[in-house]
């Protein structure tokens, strides 16, 4: 899946949104919830190490982890 801008559709009919509103979604969804960090990591499937690096602007997420992160913020309705 393509990581594109915002809005823009797919060619299988998934809206594609970059990495930048992945991780405002991913914040915001972290903040509303009351959600451990260390839950919302294992719900996505990574480390909360990693979540915590790519939260705090540390590291950035490879594709297939940002696909996992859509994946689960579309689950749970912030995507």
């Amino acid at each position: 899946m393509s990581m594109a801008l915002a809005g823009a559709s797919h060619p299988d009919g998934v809206s594609a949104t970059s990495p930048d509103e992945l991780m405002k979604a991913l914040k915001r969804y972290l903040q509303e919830s009351g959600e451990t960090e260390r839950a919302v990591a294992s719900r996505i499937g990574i480390n909360r190490h990693n979540l915590d690096r790519w939260l705090f602007d540390k590291q950035s997420p490879k594709k297939g982890k940002l696909a996992l992160t859509a994946f689960f913020l579309r689950r749970v309705g912030y995507l």
